[in-house]
């Protein structure tokens, strides 16, 4: 697995000072060599088998995506093929509150010219990359947050 972001990742930490259960993200491929998908999952757990944005060869597409954080604040992009991937915050779920929208903040950006918590070449064919969500940005999700 590759780590989004210098020195451990990209971070993203408390909103307000309350915790979050929940935070909206959307999710982009571009660039894409050949038709594949990208499954976005809470780190430390088993990739599921389900996909949160699928693409087709010279695709770009955006999808809104809701998921749980996982080990250590971080979410996982799998991508079956090779595809540049950008990750832009929309907002946060606290527990027991009501959704709470955020000024647009990019935490990922893989294409050279404009590389956001992420380093190197475009993303592998089957490559993980962790993302963490929690402790940077001024959205500031909390680091106790659930989802993003």
């Amino acid at each position: 697995m590759a780590t989004a972001g210098g020195g451990g990742g990209a971070l993203l930490a408390g909103v307000g000072g309350t915790g979050g259960a929940a935070t909206g993200t959307e999710r982009t491929g571009t660039g894409v060599a050949s038709d594949g998908f990208v499954t976005v999952y809470p780190c430390g757990a088993a990739r599921p088998t389900a996909s949160n944005l699928n693409l087709t060869t010279n695709d770009t597409r955006a999808n809104l995506v809701v998921s749980k954080i996982g080990d250590g604040g971080k979410v996982c992009l799998f991508t079956l093929n090779p595809t540049h991937l950008i990750a832009d915050l929309a907002g946060y779920m606290p527990g027991g509150s009501p959704y709470q929208p955020v000024v647009p903040e990019r935490l990922l950006e893989t294409r050279p010219a404009g590389q956001t918590g992420y380093t190197g070449d475009k993303p592998a064919p089957g490559q993980t990359l962790e993302l963490q969500v929690t402790g940077r940005g001024a959205a500031a999700v909390p680091a106790d947050a659930a989802a993003v």
